[in-house]
């Protein structure tokens, strides 16, 4: 049986406008849809075989019986359980409504015979198994045949089995017969029995069957598996889908010749996928072809550039397919989509991808495979996330099933680098451009391919910029010019310039190189290429300079000699060109005179031939690099244009030293060079002159191969590096960082927004107004104006910006939007760029181009009021950096930053394990050693040590946003849940604000309600929550008040309707509960009481209900009128209008009452604690961490002699003033902070209180060990 589930396509549609929630939804109702099917399947005896997305293959397995007529007759009654079944279902699960207002169906078609089941690939160990025969065919027939869901069709083959116990309707199609089931005829009804022969869940006992199964499980799982959170695995996460339509079917599997053919086309597939780690994830044969499901960016092979590889590898299955005659379409596609556990909650389901994106592929996929289409397309968001590295080229503009509006497809090209290709291809995209242009139906194209970016070795021109703010392409030589970067630009133009004047002067000149290092996306490229771009048109009309680009990509970094190789055909072919010669092997032996086995080996580095070479061993790639050093000396002197060539190099050492042209090259990602490239690079500016390079180097977040197991190796590399930039002489070096404030900011914004200032939005311009005049009257004099400078000053250093926020919200709202982004970036300005569109797209800032300001809208405020950024998608490259390294990190310590980043970007290890939901999995010792370890790899820093807690914070720029948004919003709801029930029991003394930590309680209860539990206001959340929750809130405010140590606290205060003494009317009346009374007023600016109530002496409070208002009841045994009191019983009754101030009061009255009962306790016999102010830390944790002795090691109390790792506590290196560190509260938040701030420093009253105390416990426990420390 196969079942195909109608109504997938909407459903995805629908719920797609959710947001990052809509595939995680998706997950949700096919996986309680599957159970229901599931389950009435399982009934008549069905298994599950395959599931495929939104569709399954059932089987019934045959009987063991070996009579022939025995088994025929089994056969047959088996058939009529099925289709018993299927119409029951069909009864039961037709247009079911899993979530409202979305109804699902299922087609179901049916096919009878043997099967066979085939297992294929093999590549990394990795298998995927098809089933095959003439049963499916029938079943994939049978299903088409149906026209909406509903509907079970068989095929001929079973009919003639069950044709007298059901009705049927004749359904003629591909000129063959198929039957639609009607109903079940009278007496026909069997019995169900659910004796399958399921596969036995004892077999895992079996390690020879559980080694065989593990090739069939997905790597993503795998860790989480093993140690039995199988759902924790399920994640929302970015990647990069691929549907691949092959041309093989079910019919290529029934001569063994067919199965072979199957065999070479998977475990082609399987080898391209691999090669650029990306990770097969479905196979799917039917009557039709097949399709393979590649996706890259699930862990643990997640990338920075999964795009790119994506494309590369879609470049490849083109390229090898061709070569075994299967023809390929390839739909490509770049989104948020669920990537876990898909199918029922018992033993039947499978890893999958769901998601807008998913969709999306497929149907390019459909239009690829469509005549005249391109055999690979892609979505927008691909070509924009992979146009550094590829040439794209717009194709069409259509409107696909589940899409409203059109989309926008695009054609990948070539690499950047091809340079081959892409002026092969000259013609064709000048004929893409003109029938681009010419579409009506296309208005707003992103594209401009100029014919710059076509020449043959600058291209320093050619990243298209897709940005729905910019309508026209914006090329590097024009606006988008390096922000806050001309120092640095003309450091570098200077440098260079004085190169080129010694050139002309002498025409000889020694070589120099240029460093830029940065981060990733600080602009390392971007400002290369600009002033490379500059110094071309300045240079180009004399012909003396040629300027080259080496630029890595995930196909040519894993190759030899990966950077200097592009150099090096570069400059052959362009030798080949001026020689008017074919660049081919004959060639390279009329350059250097050697056998056929090296002249083949140099063609392969010059990627001359189709089969490339990679290094297998640490130093293969230094050794080829020694046997071409020669041939790599005569091409350069060949294309420099020596004038005086000598008949024959003896001393390698000895060139030339005269030549025609100055050349310039530059290495993009030259840290990630093999020593070979290293080896000749050195080998060529020792013996050459007139060369310059610039090399651009990451210095932070390096990408790393998942498939590359030598740790040495990048070790090797960097110390090579290191010894070359060494030896240089003439150099300069540009350590970029990220931008300054003001000016540089506001020229970013400004530039790339049209940006020149924030405001609030119009409907609070008048008190934002109001506000202004009012400062601007108060700082006329000229004390006031010294206080608006020093707070401009102390905002610089992001370490002071918390403390200054509240005065900049009233002085200058402009400036405190530029400072609060600023702190969030760091100034790095690509995550400056991504927020900032993020911001715009979203409308938390409307754009006023009229005026070119930055509308502040109440979602931004909130933002910046609340400090919280969990629900605001991070920047692209901050999830492009992060995410490999997360994916680098153990099950376990992934599951405990999620747990940690809910908390806050501070957390202590106290509430972490209060709200660890995994305490049988990981207990305390494991949670202290892996927070070490998280410590020790620089992802946590340490902000405050004490004898029972510790506290953390996240190291980098949105590293806690990253993680957060890859947990499943069931997930994230239970973790919001768990810390607003910690912050009610153990307190967070990094909350300097009063009222901080009823907000922060308010977050969490309000991020874990369910979405249809929560209402959006202009911005705003207001929760739906429980009486629980709202006691919990309530109890929390009052407990804030209360600690100031106030007499007589105001509580809460309001209009209450009140019934009189006698009972004959209602009134509204001001009441007030303080922690002593509740006095009842006539109105609020009336100091006259009417009734004050001692709440101590409140015997009973009770409500009653019914149909016109709330009541509330009062017994009180004292309570007083005016001056006098009175000792006798007395009922109160009170009314409100709603249940919610019912429970809101009598939550104050009980809680004041106790606290006043407590209080005349404490005036009579003493002070006790009381039960809100104590902690509920865990003593066997705070046993733990006092026996842990890196954590006492890193305080320095430990004798290194003794035995101990002594570790060195990461401090900050902003500068702040003493009396702020000794405020009585403690420093804020700290990850968001300059790179430079790895930590946090306390006083040192309380680093020597806490020293003492931590000597004196070791002392107690390991006396003849105890390094006396007398700070």
């Amino acid at each position: 049986m196969f079942t195909d589930v109608s109504g997938f396509t909407n459903l995805t549609e629908s719920l797609s406008k959710l947001g990052n929630e809509g595939p995680e939804l998706t997950a949700f109702v096919i996986n309680r849809y599957m159970e229901l099917l599931v389950k009435a399947i399982s009934q008549s005896g069905g298994d599950i075989l395959k599931f495929a997305g939104d569709a399954m293959i059932v089987v019934w397995p045959p009987s063991y019986k070996t009579d022939i007529v025995q088994v025929h007759e089994d056969l047959r009654l088996t058939c009529r359980m099925a289709l018993q079944n299927a119409l029951d279902i069909q009864n039961k699960l037709n247009d079911t409504c899993i979530l409202p207002d979305l109804k699902l169906s299922v087609k179901i078609g049916f096919g009878i015979g043997d099967i066979n089941i085939i297992y294929v690939g093999g590549v990394y160990n990795r298998s995927e198994y098809l089933a095959t025969g003439e049963p499916l065919l029938q079943a994939f027939q049978s299903e088409h045949c149906a026209t909406k869901g509903g509907e079970t069709i068989i095929s001929k083959e079973v009919y003639e089995f069950v044709k007298d116990y059901f009705t049927f309707e004749t359904i003629n199609h591909d000129n063959k017969q198929f039957y639609l089931v009607k109903k079940l005829n009278a007496y026909s009804k069997v019995k169900l029995k659910a004796e399958a022969t399921l596969i036995k869940n004892s077999i895992i006992l079996n390690p020879k069957i559980l080694q065989q199964l593990a090739m069939f499980v997905p790597a993503a799982l795998k860790p989480y598996m093993e140690i039995g959170l199988e759902r924790w695995g399920s994640e929302l996460r970015r990647v990069t889908t691929m549907f691949i339509n092959l041309s093989i079917d079910l019919s290529d599997a029934k001569t063994d010749s067919g199965l072979q053919r199957i065999q070479n086309v998977i475990r082609t597939v399987q080898y391209c996928v691999y090669t650029f780690e990306g990770s097969l994830n479905k196979l799917l044969m039917d009557d039709k072809g097949s399709t393979c499901i590649a996706v890259f960016g699930l862990p643990p092979v997640s990338h920075q550039n999964d795009p790119v590889r994506a494309i590369q590898s879609a470049f490849l299955l083109e390229s090898e397919l061709k070569k075994i005659k299967c023809k390929v379409a390839i739909g490509i596609s770049t989104g948020i989509a669920y990537c876990g556990v898909v199918g029922t909650s018992g033993s039947r389901r499978e890893y999958s991808v769901l998601g807008d994106c998913v969709n999306l592929a497929a149907r390019l996929m459909q239009i690829a495979t469509q005549p005249f289409s391109p055999c690979i397309l892609i979505d927008q968001q691909s070509a924009s996330d992979a146009q550094t590295k590829i040439q794209s080229i717009f194709w069409s503009e259509r409107k696909v099933k589940g899409k409203e509006k059109g989309v926008l497809i695009y054609e990948p090209l070539c690499l950047q680098e091809d340079f081959k290709k892409i002026k092969d291809i000259n013609t064709h995209l000048e004929f893409r451009v003109m029938n681009t242009q010419s579409m009506g139906s296309v208005t707003n194209l992103n594209t401009i391919v100029s014919s710059k970016s076509l020449q043959c070795h600058n291209n320093l021109s050619s990243t298209i910029v897709f940005d729905k703010y910019h309508i026209n392409c914006r090329e590097y030589d024009e606006e988008l010019q390096p922000v806050g970067r001309k120092q640095e630009i003309n450091q570098i133009k200077d440098f260079i310039q004085k190169f080129l004047d010694e050139f002309k002067k002498n025409k000889y000149v020694q070589n120099r190189l240029v460093l830029i290092q940065g981060e990733y996306g600080i602009g390392k490229s971007f400002l290369a290429k600009t002033v490379l771009k500059n110094i071309e048109s300045l240079q180009n009309k004399e012909a003396l300079l040629e300027i080259m680009i080496s630029s890595l990509n995930p196909s040519s970094r894993s190759k030899l000699l990966n950077s200097i190789r592009i150099f090096l055909r570069n400059i052959f072919l362009s030798y080949a060109q001026r020689l008017n010669k074919a660049a081919n092997v004959e060639l390279i032996q009329q350059i250097y005179e050697c056998d056929s086995h090296l002249a083949n080996l140099i063609s392969q580095v010059l990627s001359l031939t189709v089969n490339d070479i990679k290094a297998n061993t640490i130093r293969e790639d230094l050794t080829l690099a020694k046997s071409i050093k020669k041939f790599v000396y005569k091409l350069i002197s060949l294309y420099l244009e020596q004038e005086q060539l000598q008949a024959q190099i003896q001393n390698e050492d000895q060139i030339q030293e005269y030549y025609s042209q100055a050349l310039i090259i530059l290495i993009d990602d030259m840290q990630d060079s093999d020593d070979g490239s290293l080896y000749l690079l050195k080998s060529i500016l020792k013996n050459f002159k007139n060369i310059l390079v610039v090399g651009c180097i990451r210095n932070q977040f390096k990408e790393f191969s998942f498939f590359d197991n030598n740790n040495h190796k990048s070790e090797c590399q960097s110390e090579f590096l290191s010894k070359m930039i060494a030896k240089q002489t003439n150099k300069l070096t540009i350590n970029l960082k990220g931008l300054k404030q003001d000016d540089q900011l506001s020229e970013l914004f400004e530039k790339h927004f049209k940006i020149k200032s924030f405001i609030c939005m119009e409907e609070d311009q008048k008190n934002q107004e109001q506000t202004m005049f009012a400062r601007r009257k108060r700082t006329s004099s000229i004390d006031d104006i010294y206080e608006m400078v020093e707070i401009l000053k102390k905002i610089r250093d992001p370490l002071m910006f918390w403390e200054s926020k509240p005065e900049l919200e009233e002085m200058d709202f402009n400036s405190l939007c530029i400072n609060y982004l600023y702190v969030r970036t760091c100034g790095h300005p690509l995550k400056m760029i991504y927020l900032m569109k993020h911001l715009l797209d979203n409308h938390y800032i409307i754009l006023d181009e009229q005026r070119n300001l930055g509308m502040a809208s109440k979602k931004f405020r909130q933002l910046i009021k609340h400090e919280e950024w969990l629900d605001v998608d991070a920047p692209l490259m901050t999830v492009q950096i992060n995410g490999p390294y997360i994916d680098k990190l153990t099950a376990v310590q992934q599951l405990i930053l999620k747990q940690a980043c809910v908390i806050g970007d501070i957390f202590d290890i106290q509430t972490l394990n209060y709200v660890n939901p995994f305490k049988d999995f990981i207990r305390q010792k494991p949670l202290i050693n892996e927070l070490n370890a998280l410590y020790e790899l620089g992802i946590l820093d340490i902000m405050n040590m004490e004898i029972e807690n510790i506290y953390y914070r996240f190291s980098y720029s949105f590293f806690r946003e990253t993680i957060y948004q890859r947990m499943t919003y069931a997930q994230r709801r239970q973790a919001h849940k768990n810390v607003a029930l910690a912050l009610q029991k153990i307190p967070q003394p990094f909350d300097y604000h009063n009222n901080k930590e009823y907000t922060r309680m308010q977050y969490h209860w309000t991020q874990a309600q369910n979405r249809n539990s929560v209402i959006i206001d202009e911005g705003t959340l207001l929760p739906r929550l429980t009486l629980f929750e709202k006691k919990q809130l309530i109890i929390k405010k009052i407990k804030q008040i209360l600690d100031q140590n106030r007499r007589n606290v105001l509580l809460k205060s309001g209009y209450i309707n009140k019934r009189s003494e006698k009972g004959l009317q209602w009134n509204w009346r001001f009441c007030v509960i303080s922690s002593e009374y509740l006095i009842v007023s006539q109105e609020d600016d009336n100091p006259e009481h009417i009734l004050t109530i001692y709440l101590k002496h409140i015997q009973l409070i009770e409500r009653e209900f019914n149909s016109e208002y709330f009541a509330l009841t009062i017994t009180t045994s004292q309570w007083s009128r005016g001056k006098q009191v009175f000792e006798n019983y007395r009922k109160v009754y009170f009314a409100l209008e709603t249940e919610d101030e019912l429970n809101e009061w009598i939550t104050y009255l009980e809680f004041a009452k106790a606290y006043a009962i407590y209080m005349d306790f404490v005036n009579n016999f003493g002070r006790i604690q009381f039960p809100l102010s104590s902690n509920e830390y865990d003593f066997q944790l705070e046993s733990e961490l006092q026996r842990d002795n890196r954590r006492i090691a890193r305080l320095g109390l430990i004798d290194t002699n003794i035995g101990f790792e002594k570790i060195q506590v990461r401090h900050t290196k902003a500068t702040t003033s003493r009396a702020t560190m000794q405020r009585k509260h403690k420093p804020r938040k700290s990850s968001l902070f300059a790179e430079g701030y790895r930590g946090s420093t306390s006083s040192s009253q309380q680093n020597t209180s806490l020293c003492k105390q931590i000597i004196q416990l070791i002392q107690n426990s390991r006396k003849d060990k105890i390094y006396q420390n007398q700070n």
